[in-house]
């Protein structure tokens, strides 16, 4: 008997062996929902000066119905979307997100950026040093976050209003927001991109994967030389805006009992650095969250679930509320992603790449890794986590043909996905995403506001473009290029058994 259901036959338990989707004009066809995906984030961006997250939701949109149409089997491509959104790895961060919209609107609520102003304002800090301490605070927020989007999301509302009272140049604020959130992340056990393109890139001998630990202490004294070189800079560059000290002014945003909050943020990290479990972190950083802020009165019980007529308020709804436009471009990220994969686009390219004489030696290896990893990311918009989803499998048969070691791997794949590749200016879910709440903030503060572009961001976030410097020396020069070796890794083994 035929099923009666608003949903496909098989949805649930998803494709069977033998379906697979496929397109008129053959695999490659498969590419252009995510290249028509690009292309109306450029144009809104570029020619209409539309810059925000909402780009890349209507480009998805728009790439997933084009490639409906030019799909051979329509109920197979549709499952082919689904499967890319159900899939537990990315369902996990979807909930990620909803999880830390709620921890960070709590850290707001409870003031814990008033309580960093605070800080600035004992040490007298602004212009430049302002710049440089949101750079290093920003930093210690990424830290405890596990993803870069969403520390961005919990860091921009803290700090750019106060950083424009204290007379911070707004481009460069953003891009030391932008850098430390990136600086952290890259110091972080926990960051869900360490942890992700650790887990895909396996020994050539024994199919382990590399330890993150030993990814983070590999490429520590890159990233201290890109973060140093970078402060030096904020410091420098971080003043130039219209100083503004009125009491008024400074007063809505310095209160010494935020800093209170700080102890749920110690919960989120010290949980997440021992356990390496984000879901674990958030939900007892919650917790504690909501205990210490209604316990020293930093907040009441309506500021966690206010009701107003017909219109449901407070920490929990505004706080998934304010992750809903990232949650959504996601979910058509996702599909996309999967049609590429399971209609053998990302495939063939893979092995026609790998066909080439020069792929045969670790430089040039290297160096096609070097340049998928950048031009999937910016397909992307910058998004480093589901652009190692889809290259991930590539970069590891690649670099195993030429026995890089595992860690090398890692951590110069995360070294190309934390460049230039994720502030380009048209389409960077970073930028585009600081600029939709730096206009959100222009229309509550007047004084903040201020009209800011995408390029001259850009131009401003120091240690990403210091990353791609480094990154090119990385293929030019081969520093920190390992290899592996059977004999040792038996011997290791052996050792380890013993």
């Amino acid at each position: 008997m035929r099923k009666n259901s608003l949903f496909l036959e098989g949805d649930i338990m998803g494709h069977s062996k033998n379906e697979r989707v496929e397109f008129y004009g053959g695999e490659l066809i498969s590419l252009l929902p995510t290249i028509i995906y690009i292309f109306v984030a450029m144009i809104l961006s570029l020619k209409f000066g539309f810059l925000s997250i909402e780009n890349v939701t209507v480009g998805g949109m728009i790439g997933i119905l084009i490639g409906f149409l030019l799909s051979k089997n329509k109920n197979i491509y549709w499952k082919t979307v689904m499967s890319g959104i159900t899939k537990p790895g990315k369902a996990r961060l979807l909930f990620i997100f909803a999880l830390i919209g709620c921890f960070t609107k709590l850290l707001v609520c409870g003031e814990i950026g008033n309580g960093l102003v605070w800080i600035s304002q004992i040490f007298n800090l602004s212009g430049g040093a302002f710049v440089l301490f949101v750079f290093i605070s920003s930093m210690v927020i990424a830290v405890g976050s596990g993803a870069p989007i969403a520390a961005l999301f919990a860091v921009v509302p803290l700090f750019y209003p106060p950083g424009v009272i204290l007379g911070a140049n707004p481009p460069v604020l953003i891009g030391a927001i932008i850098s430390g959130i990136f600086f952290g992340d890259n110091l972080a056990p926990s960051s869900q991109v360490t942890v992700t393109t650790a887990s895909t890139q396996t020994s050539k001998y024994t199919d382990d994967s590399v330890n993150t630990v030993t990814v983070i202490s590999d490429r520590m004294k890159y990233i201290l030389i890109a973060a140093l070189i970078s402060a030096v800079l904020f410091f420098i560059n971080g003043g130039g805006g219209s100083l503004s000290h009125s009491a008024e002014a400074i007063g809505q945003f310095s209160n010494p009992r935020g800093l209170i909050m700080l102890i749920p943020l110690s919960v989120l990290l010290i949980i997440c650095i021992k356990t390496k479990n984000l879901f674990k972190g958030l939900s007892y950083a919650i917790i504690t969250g909501l205990i210490t802020g209604l316990g020293f009165n930093l907040f009441n019980l309506t500021d966690i679930i206010s009701i107003s007529g017909n219109n449901l308020g407070g920490i929990f709804i505004e706080g998934i509320n304010s992750m809903s436009s990232i949650i959504i471009s996601c979910i058509f990220l996702f599909g996309i992603i999967e049609v590429m994969i399971q209609g053998g686009g990302i495939k063939k390219i893979s092995n026609m790449l790998s066909n080439f004489k020069f792929t045969q030696n670790p430089g040039g290896a290297e160096m096609v890794i070097a340049f998928v990893c950048m031009g999937v990311n910016m397909l992307l918009s910058g998004a480093p986590l589901p652009a190692i989803l889809l290259i991930g499998s590539f970069a590891n048969d690649m670099g195993q043909k030429v026995d890089l070691a595992p860690s090398r791997r890692t951590y110069f794949i995360m070294g190309m996905m934390n460049n230039i590749s994720v502030i380009v200016p048209f389409c960077s879910i970073f930028i585009m995403s600081s600029m939709t709440m730096v206009q959100n903030l222009n229309a509550q503060y007047q004084f903040a506001n201020i009209t800011l572009s995408s390029f001259s961001i850009f131009k401003c976030t120091y240690f990403c473009l210091i990353m791609t410097v480094i990154s090119i020396l990385w293929v030019i020069t081969g520093w920190g290029r390992e290899f592996e070796n059977e004999s040792v890794i038996q011997n290791n083994a052996q050792q380890e058994i013993m």
